[in-house]
């Protein structure tokens, strides 16, 4: 019985300390879109005032020139993705990636990778004129190839962990948000939701943040919750024993 107790305390114990790392937290975007400045007379440069927003299932980024027999125009796009963090406020992280689906995606016939420029701000969540060119962190660059066969977005991960965690020290921040921007022309990132006036191709997942924590205790499974119970109630049982054999003795 002594032997029985003792052996499911310890594996109670162990089971407690040992308990695996918790699965990385998946947070799906809140709100992304694209912010153009665009000029329509390709003479003009750009005033690098925004004149549109974009909420259709490509997030775009880049700038250059685009003409075909029906448009000509300058443009300046920048790719917008907004993550509600506010459920995680205080947390600390032991990673946060940016995760999601590009490609290079224009006219020019050019396979050639060009760098997409990532940059982290706290913001309203929502998806707005002044988000192309809220004052940002730089995060890093990321580079964007197109594939000659077909359109095939690929996956791209960016490591964000001690930036993000700034906005989790900040508890007036609850939305992180993500700009992209290009020199060239251009980046194509798959949507994670429009404005339903386009469907979400699902082809390729929208982008997302995964987050895992550090522990800052051990919380037991359900298993080892059983074997506690289990061991609390054998010694319970040997405490009624030694005390029925000492009354019997006296």
């Amino acid at each position: 019985m002594k032997n029985a107790l003792t052996v499911s305390i310890a594996l109670a114990a162990a089971l407690c300390v040992n308990s695996p790392a918790h699965a990385a937290t998946i947070v799906d975007v809140h709100r992304d879109g694209y912010v153009e400045d665009f000029n329509r007379d390709q003479a003009v440069p750009l005033d690098g005032v925004p004149d549109a927003i974009l909420d259709t299932n490509a997030l775009i980024a880049g700038q250059g020139e685009f003409f075909d027999e029906f448009n000509a125009f300058r443009f300046d796009d920048r790719a917008i993705m907004t993550f509600d963090i506010s459920p995680y406020s205080g947390l600390s992280l032991s990673s946060a990636t940016l995760t999601g689906y590009g490609t290079r995606g224009d006219n020019s016939g050019s396979f050639d990778p060009i760098t997409g420029k990532f940059y982290l701000y706290g913001g309203d969540g929502l998806v707005g004129l002044d988000d192309f060119d809220s004052s940002a962190t730089f995060l890093g660059d990321k580079s964007f190839a197109a594939d000659p066969q077909s359109f095939d977005p690929k996956l791209f991960e960016l490591d964000v962990t001690s930036h993000l965690q700034g906005l989790l020290d900040d508890p007036t921040a609850h939305f992180a948000e993500f700009r992209v921007e290009s020199d060239s022309p251009s980046i194509f990132i798959n949507a994670g939701e429009t404005d339903g006036t386009y469907s979400v191709d699902t082809r390729w997942p929208g982008p997302k943040l995964a987050l895992t924590f550090n522990q800052v205790a051990a919380v037991p499974e359900p298993s080892t919750l059983l074997l506690l119970s289990v061991g609390t109630g054998l010694a319970a049982l040997l405490r009624r024993k030694k005390n029925k054999a000492q009354e019997k003795s006296s």
